[in-house]
């Protein structure tokens, strides 16, 4: 299974957001980040699936006009919000898809 997440980095009192995926507990990915970023960064939510790489790819196509560098995000309140349910409507279309016998031929 992988991890998607969406995580916060503030320094200076600005905010931005990352989102990606590790097959890692996500707290380890994190302590990664941590070496040579002054700022505070934590975990705002994490979606658990077997398409993890598909889900994190759309999400950042649908954040691409909040990009500001790299995967780091200047994210509106609504997008924050809804994460959890991006993740979960990319995984079930997926289910869907792998699970109609008709569109696999």
């Amino acid at each position: 299974m992988i991890n998607v997440y969406l995580i916060c980095s503030e320094t200076n009192n600005d905010v931005v957001y990352k989102v990606g995926f590790t097959r890692r507990d996500v707290n380890e990915r994190i302590k990664d980040m941590k070496t040579g970023n002054a700022g505070t960064i934590y975990i705002i939510n994490v979606f658990t699936s077997k398409y993890g790489t598909k889900i994190e790819a759309f999400l950042k196509k649908k954040y691409k006009p909040y990009n500001i560098s790299g995967e780091w995000f200047k994210l509106p309140e609504k997008e924050i919000a809804e994460f959890m349910e991006n993740c979960q409507n990319v995984h079930n279309s997926f289910i869907a898809l792998e699970s109609n016998t008709y569109l696999m031929k």
